[in-house]
Parts: structure tokens; C-alpha cells; sequence
């Protein structure tokens, strides 16, 4: 889940680099061999980490035995202060399989039941009756996300809101389908479960996630509300981070985040939570079948639970203003992958997914750096000028020291480095730029950019 306005957006979307990558195939003997299956894990983390694709921490276990727990990267790029296990991240959704954890621990002592309606708890909510707290973990409630709200997006996320007000956000918005016909992601319906357990319970959602999971399983370093936290192994969250483009991040309230994503982690931390999820002495066998079984979609009870290389995998990823988070788990074989990071501009999921490959001896790709192409001036002064995407965003594009450069009044000056002649990108960036010249005069009159299937096009307009 991530809250950023749509400039922000926008923004973002300025300031990203394609990357090409190349196909590597493992071979089988590096599996029997540890120190160099660390080495393969710790080389292709390091391949992200020379792109500016990730910075973070990362913990890699099997069998009960952790292989690699490592930081990368700056906790604090201003004072080159860098990651390491201890440090401390908001890991955004992986909130969500805590918060249908105390809802089966709920089930489990009597409490309620998975089939409740909500009308039991909460009357007044359009169609209670025919929600159930089942659909609501599943994400079938069919019940609006109130982050696609423009009301909400263009809210002031770093402010304290109420549970009214929250729910205010999405409770008149009518169903997107029937309660119980598909699977549609929805944070709304995380927030009335915590609606519900501060309900029964009578406690806070903060004070149920400490007695119920976080003391029993001594996860001393993972809380609610990282905005307050005063611990010096706490992170700067980036919206962007590379050289000389580094972008700190506004921090979302918790009150919003509540229990679709308020809590932070430290990678130690989530891999004592794999540990205890290994057994059955925190939930019971049953329990953990209702976790883990997907309903409609391969979604569970706060969990992606789908099959990778063969393998029953459960799975899932975070993102907010700032962070990003990723757990990966091969129940069957005891094996995790947890990485998180302090950049919204690292590609977590797609590096998780490159390091599970490694483990199970599959190919895989890394990003490999771009080409630069030397243009003369005169090539590159044939760009220069002014550009409008659209009448709130104009940018300029500028020649210096024979580069060339593009800079708006909200965002800092990028080097645009060429491929081809009429074909450029940013550095660390996921976002190509062409310009395009007019048949009938052979002169520039568009700057287009593309961002994966996306592709935006300014007028020249001096």
C-alpha cells in the first residue's frame, strides 16, 4: 500500500530508468556448495544495489539456518550511515498477515467467528449483512479501497485522522462487486477489521497486536507507529534514492495506516515470526489452514498463498511513503526470504524473486547498466527548450558541459544520457525519453517519455 499524491506520482514516474537485463543460468553443482550459494545470493543483491535497485536489509534462511543477513545501502544517505540487521524499516502490508493473525487468535479463544456479519459489529455500515469477517481477511467483501479516493490521495496523509473519518473515506462508495464473487485488494476491508477487534476486544489495535503476537514471540524490535519511534537503528524512508537524486519521503500517520500497515520491523524480527509460524504452538494446525488456503484469488487470510518452482509458496509485499518490504516462504522446505527497504524506488519484489531463483537453481536475470552514447553540441542543442506535458507541468530541457538536462520547478535538475541520437534515459531511473521532430520542417516539436507500457508526449513550446 503506498499514499503518495498525484504530483508525487507523477513525479515519481519522471524519475525512473529502464534497465536491460541478461538471462543467467545457474549450475546445478552451486547447490551443494554453501559459501559459494551465498556468494551467488550476495552478488546478484549487489547487482541491484550498483544500479541504485535497491538499499535495504536482506535475510536469507533454510532449514533453520539463516545464510545471509546483511544491509546494503544507506539507512541515512545524508550522514552515510548504512544499513545493517539491525535497522529498522516500516514494512507497510506485511502489517496485513499480523492483523489476520490476532483475528484467528480471536477465533481461536472464542471470540468471534470467521463467519460473523458485520452487521454484528457495526449495524450501521451499508450492506453489513451480507459481509462476512471471512471476506473481509480474503478481500472479497467487494468493499471500495479507499486509497483510490481522490478525496482521500489528496488528504494530508501526515496528519492524524479518526476511525470516522477513516471509514468516512469509503463507507458511501457503493460495492465493486457482490460480497463474495472476487477478489479485489482492499485496504478499507483491513480497516474494518481492526474495527472490529478494537471492538470485541475493547483495547486498541496496537495494544492487541502486543499481547496477543509481539511478546509472546519476543519481537522486541517490531511495533506500531514508526513516526514516534526514538530507536537510532530507525530509517530514512526515500521516495527516491541515487546519487545526487536522493528524495525524502513524508511519512504517512499511523492513525491511516492503522492495521493495513502501521508497523515496523527489523529483518531478525520477521524471520522469528517464520520461526514460530513453522510450528503449531502459536496457531493452532487448523488456524493455520484457514491462513494459508486461498479463497477466490491465490490471496489467503493476509497472505498471497500461490505455488513457485513447484512449491507452495506464501508470500507478501509492502509499500508505502518511503518503503518497501517483501516476504517470501517456503513452508515445506523452511525457507525465507525477507527483504526491506528504504526506497520506494527499489525493485524489492523483482530482486526477491531473483534470489528465490537462485535457491531453487532456476534462471534468472539481473539488471545490467544501459549504453551511453557521446553526442556533439550541435546535436544536443537541437533539444533544448521548454515542454509541456500538460498546464500544471512544464519542463525544461538545457545543454551544459556538452549534457544535456531536463528540470521542472518541483523537481531537481536529471541528466538525460543517450542511447541512439534521438533516444535517452536517467541514470537509476525507470523512464526513457524520445524526441520527435515534425515531418514537414525536420525540426524538435515533442518530448515523449515512456515508463513501461506508459507513454507520455509534451508539446515544444519555446
Amino acid at each position: 500500500m503506498i499514499f503518495l499524491s498525484e504530483k508525487l506520482v507523477f513525479f515519481l514516474c519522471l524519475m525512473k530508468k529502464y534497465t536491460a537485463t541478461i538471462i543467467i543460468f545457474l549450475s546445478p553443482f552451486l547447490q551443494g556448495t554453501s559459501q559459494s550459494l551465498i556468494s551467488k545470493l550476495d552478488s546478484a543483491i549487489n547487482s541491484y544495489v550498483a544500479d541504485q535497485k535497491f538499499t535495504g536489509t536482506v535475510l536469507i534462511s533454510r532449514k533453520g539456518s539463516i545464510l545471509l543477513q546483511k544491509g546494503y545501502g544507506y539507512s541515512n544517505a545524508a550522514t552515510a550511515k548504512p544499513n545493517g540487521p539491525a535497522s529498522i524499516f516500516q514494512v507497510a502490508s506485511l502489517a496485513k498477515p499480523f492483523t489476520a493473525a490476532v483475528v484467528l487468535k480471536l477465533q481461536e479463544q472464542g471470540r468471534l467467528s470467521l463467519q460473523d456479519k458485520l452487521s454484528k459489529y457495526y449495524p450501521g455500515y451499508p450492506n453489513a449483512a451480507n459481509i462476512t469477517i471471512h471476506q473481509l481477511l480474503s478481500h472479497t467483501a467487494g468493499i471500495f479501497d479507499y486509497t483510490s479516493s481522490e478525496r482521500f490521495r489528496s488528504s494530508d496523509q501526515s496528519k492524524p485522522v479518526s476511525m470516522d473519518t477513516l471509514i468516512g473515506y469509503f463507507i458511501n462508495e457503493p460495492l465493486t462487486s457482490p460480497p463474495g464473487t472476487r477478489f479485489r485488494y482492499s485496504n478499507s476491508g483491513y480497516t474494518l477489521l481492526g474495527y472490529i477487534i478494537e471492538k470485541i476486544t475493547r483495547k486498541s489495535y496496537r495494544e492487541n497486536l502486543k499481547e496477543l503476537i509481539l511478546q509472546p514471540l519476543q519481537l522486541t524490535h517490531t511495533g506500531y507507529d514508526f513516526t514516534s519511534l526514538t530507536d537510532s537503528n530507525a530509517t530514512v524512508g526515500y521516495n527516491f534514492y541515487a546519487p545526487g537524486l536522493y528524495k525524502k519521503a513524508s511519512y504517512v500517520h499511523p492513525s491511516i495506516l492503522f492495521t493495513t500497515g502501521a508497523l515496523y520491523s527489523t529483518v531478525g524480527d520477521l524471520y522469528k515470526w517464520h520461526q514460530a509460524l513453522m510450528g503449531d504452538s502459536f496457531l493452532t494446525a487448523a488456524s493455520k489452514k484457514q491462513w494459508y488456503t486461498p479463497v477466490i484469488a491465490p490471496y489467503a487470510y493476509g497472505w498471497f498463498s500461490d505455488s513457485l518452482f513447484g512449491r507452495k509458496r506464501i508470500s507478501h509485499d509492502g509499500n508505502v511513503s518511503g518503503f518497501k518490504a517483501n516476504i517470501n516462504r517456503i513452508p515445506d522446505d523452511d525457507l525465507c526470504v525477507i527483504a526491506l527497504s528504504n526506497s520506494n524506488s527499489s525493485q524489492v519484489g523483482q530482486m526477491v524473486r531473483v534470489l528465490m531463483a537462485i535457491l531453487y537453481d532456476q534462471p534468472y536475470k539481473l539488471p545490467v547498466a544501459k549504453k551511453e552514447l557521446a553526442l556533439a553540441d550541435s546535436i544536443l542543442n537541437q533539444y533544448t527548450g521548454t515542454y509541456q506535458f500538460s498546464p500544471e507541468t512544464i519542463v525544461h530541457v538545457l545543454v551544459n558541459n556538452k549534457k544535456l538536462y531536463l528540470e521542472g520547478p518541483t523537481q531537481p535538475r536529471m541528466e538525460l544520457v543517450a542511447e541512439t541520437e534521438a533516444n535517452f534515459y536517467v541514470r537509476y531511473i525507470d523512464l526513457n525519453f524520445e524526441f520527435l521532430k515534425d515531418p514537414s520542417t525536420g525540426r524538435v516539436n515533442e518530448l515523449s517519455f515512456i515508463r513501461g507500457k506508459e507513454k507520455y508526449v509534451a508539446k515544444k513550446i519555446k
